[in-house]
């Protein structure tokens, strides 16, 4: 019990220094959503529901783009379940909402053989979504979007007596605002159908442990085509798709300061593979692995991402 609370103690006294300093990159607080099935508007008085699970793991050190031999995580992990409903109040408008929580988010250290465990509600983002453009004979189509996202959570978690970094809270504690794009054309002819989707978070507000997360911008491009099995009955109801995203960070604000190890350039290739039954449902398989890592400073880098998502639509006959 005494070395316990000893080792409690140390690591409080560990964390006072180097929170914010060796691991900003890990799992900052927001809403990974996983997949590619919230495209466009909805038509009106439909409705999509989008139910997914992600796992991310992190090891090793970087400093740029170079791996670093500093030591301080072992490793990073956290599992996530998120939920996204939408339904469509006009022929060109779509309202959304996004929710999530974090079953874990953990760090084992690489001293005194201890771990860290955060868990609870992430944000919530409700947005608008605006088509600008759609073209049927072109199978061209261009919405945007725009939200405010707002914490589930604003005092920081405390564990056994010691505050989590921020890194393991669940919910960032800032508010903010998240603006998208989605571009989509598809070649019917060819089973062919490509999408670009870009995503903007902006934080406002210090959280209770003096941190705004910097800005974020998400970039991914898809290709997705239907899958044809000519000595099955099975047609169109397998998709494959192969995303390129890109991700850049802006560092972090701590006390009115920048954060030096924060802020990072990533680049990711995931593949995925959908599956549509019923003609209303379709079942995700999504793998994250980085192609390229550039961290401002020394930080605790990417080592893969496994997603499932599960949506349904209702109400298409309208």
């Amino acid at each position: 019990m005494k070395k316990t609370i000893f080792s409690y103690c140390f690591l409080s006294i560990l964390l006072f220094h180097h929170s914010g300093v060796y691991s900003q990159c890990f799992a900052s607080p927001g809403n990974p959503v996983a997949g590619s099935a919230n495209l466009g508007v909805l038509k009106k008085h439909s409705a999509r529901a989008i139910l997914f699970f992600k796992n991310s793991q992190f090891s090793g050190y970087y400093e740029g783009d170079k791996k670093s031999d500093f030591k301080y995580i072992s490793l990073a992990e956290y599992n996530y379940s998120g939920f996204v409903l939408g339904y469509g109040l006009g022929k060109k408008i779509t309202t959304e909402a996004e929710v999530g929580y974090f079953i874990n988010k953990t760090q084992h250290y690489d001293f005194l053989n201890l771990s860290l465990r955060g868990y609870g509600f992430s944000n919530a983002v409700i947005s608008l979504k605006y088509n600008i453009y759609k073209s049927l004979p072109k199978e061209f189509e261009f919405s945007i979007a725009a939200g405010a996202k707002l914490p589930l959570k604003t005092e920081p978690q405390i564990v056994n007596g010691v505050t989590l970094p921020v890194d393991l809270q669940a919910s960032s504690g800032n508010f903010g605002m998240v603006l998208q794009s989605f571009l989509v054309k598809q070649y019917p002819e060819k089973s062919l159908r490509l999408f670009l989707i870009n995503r903007y978070e902006k934080h406002f507000n210090e959280n209770k442990q003096a941190y705004v997360f910097g800005d974020a911008i998400a970039s991914s491009f898809f290709v997705s085509r239907h899958l044809w099995f000519p000595w099955t009955s099975l047609t169109e109801d397998f998709t494959a798709i192969l995303q390129i995203r890109h991700e850049f960070k802006k560092p972090n604000d701590r006390f009115s300061q920048k954060v030096k190890a924060s802020g990072s350039n990533l680049v990711f290739v995931s593949p995925q593979l959908n599956y549509n039954f019923s003609e209303l449902w379709n079942l995700s398989a999504i793998v994250d692995i980085p192609l390229y890592q550039y961290y401002n400073g020394i930080q605790l880098s990417n080592k893969y991402g496994f997603s499932i998502s599960l949506s349904r639509d209702f109400g298409l006959e309208h």
